[in-house]
């Protein structure tokens, strides 16, 4: 009992002693450290924006334009003259298919229609110098007998002219045919483009029926996806979307909704979508693939805040806006998810100081500092 007593006046010796020896100054900190409580945080003004859903889909490129390249007469072929991934021209000749008996055809009737010609020509030569018997001096009787022979040589020569004329016209139709034909042989583009396939090769064998050559419009290509039906209604016509194309390191090339399927494909049960894209100078491949993002269920001019500052408290989503120094709880209705970002359907209006960091460590009426962000 007596030694209880010895330690409690010893504390109270001491208690009074450190309270002596506290100076002014280290009194007035305290009381300063009182007032100064608060939880630093960071804001961002409440604004109006754009949100939507991200949805990535892998397709291919194809090209707006193929143009299938068939010879219109089988035949083996004599030399090709392009290659794959050369520009061509509509006209260009693309490779020539051998045919010796069209070429004998287009020779022979070449000679028959110079034949016909050379004997027209004499003709008309002959009857260019009948008229001058006339001038022919001597008796009536003789003058008479001349013009009678001179008359009938005229005929007899307008007669030759006749027949050589209808001979002409067949042998004239007969060579422009042979030529037609000898010029078929000559495979020739019928659009611009690039050679995107060349399936024959010199001294084989090409028919109308196989496919000899492919080309294609690279300047002009879409890339097609397929979508499942509930994506038809975030989507429509003339959307942006970004494309992103692995093989050539190339991200964010911007195209364009061209086409949405209004019945799915019967083996896949899926949408076909085309999308156009500004392929020009980027020699992209047939059947490359593009990674293609869409901004679907678009929403503008809706009120956005980082997903992050949202809290769920009891089954209620939750913000902390700043107001008067002060924490103030704010409860929110989400409405479209994008992710990084979240539209609010109800809570806030735009303009609210919303606290983006340091919102887990403040609740409602807690004094707070802004240390950054907008409204500092």
């Amino acid at each position: 009992m007596k030694k209880k007593a010895c330690i409690l006046a010893l504390s109270i010796v001491l208690s009074i002693a450190f309270s002596g020896c506290t100076s002014p100054f280290q009194k007035n900190k305290v009381e300063e450290a009182k007032k100064e409580e608060y939880i630093p945080v960071e804001v961002e003004d409440v604004s109006l924006g754009e949100i939507y859903d991200e949805i990535s889909i892998s397709g291919r490129f194809f090209s707006e334009k193929d143009s299938i390249v068939l010879p219109q007469i089988p035949g083996e072929i004599k030399s090709i003259e392009v290659k794959p991934g050369d520009k061509v021209k509509s006209g260009d000749l693309l490779f020539v298919i051998e045919n010796e008996e069209v070429d004998k055809q287009v020779n022979m009737a070449k000679e028959a229609l110079d034949d016909l010609k050379s004997k027209k020509n004499e003709i008309e030569k002959a009857k260019s110098q009948l008229p001058s018997v006339n001038v022919v001096d001597g008796a009536n009787e003789e003058r008479t007998k001349k013009m009678v022979e001179i008359e009938g040589k005229k005929e007899e020569l307008d007669k030759l002219s006749k027949e050589l004329d209808g001979k002409l016209s067949e042998v004239e139709n007969g060579y422009k045919q042979a030529k037609d034909t000898l010029e078929k042989l000559k495979v020739r583009a019928t659009t611009d483009g690039v050679v995107s396939s060349v399936n024959i090769k010199e001294g084989g064998f090409a028919t109308n029926s196989e496919l000899a050559m492919m080309i294609s419009d690279f300047d002009n290509m879409y890339v097609e996806i397929n979508v499942v039906d509930k994506l038809l209604n975030k989507i429509k016509k003339d959307d942006e979307v970004f494309v992103d194309i692995p093989s050539l390191d190339k991200k964010n090339v911007v195209g364009k909704i061209e086409y949405m399927a209004l019945s799915p494909n019967v083996k896949t049960g899926l949408y076909p979508i085309k999308i156009t894209v500004d392929t020009k100078d980027l020699n992209i491949p047939i059947g490359a693939l593009g990674k293609v993002t869409i901004k679907a269920d678009k929403r503008e001019d809706v009120v956005t805040i980082p997903n992050d500052a949202v809290l769920d408290i009891d089954d209620e989503s939750v913000v902390y806006i700043v107001k008067n120094g002060k924490a103030k709880k704010v409860k929110v209705v989400k409405g479209l998810d994008g992710g990084d970002n979240v539209e609010i359907k109800s809570g806030l209006k735009g303009g609210e100081k919303l606290i983006v960091k340091g919102q887990y460590y403040v609740s409602d009426g807690t004094t707070v500092k802004v240390v950054r962000g907008e409204g500092k």
